[in-house]
């Protein structure tokens, strides 16, 4: 099933995935650039993406889905190494 046409990991999927992930990135980026400097910018970009990535999860986008457990893995990841 994992492997299948219409599973988790067909190509369709993970290009989806990517795609969300790369427009939340953008998003997020955007946001963190117009947002002023005094207000935390780095906190409302990664909102803004997360927002973004929920809202498509939310109306069953199982893509979006992989997206956030991908991002919030990397995260916990890069917390783990003290990059973060």
């Amino acid at each position: 099933m994992l492997a299948g046409s219409e599973g988790w990991m067909s190509p369709r999927m993970i290009g989806e995935a990517a795609l969300i992930s790369v427009g939340a990135f953008v998003l997020g980026y955007v946001v963190s650039m117009v947002w002023p400097k005094a207000h935390k910018p780095q906190l409302f970009g990664v909102l803004a993406a997360v927002t973004m990535m929920a809202a498509l999860a939310y109306v069953g986008s199982k893509a979006a889905m992989l997206a956030i457990i991908v991002c919030m893995g990397t995260a916990v990841l890069l917390f783990l190494l003290g990059v973060l």
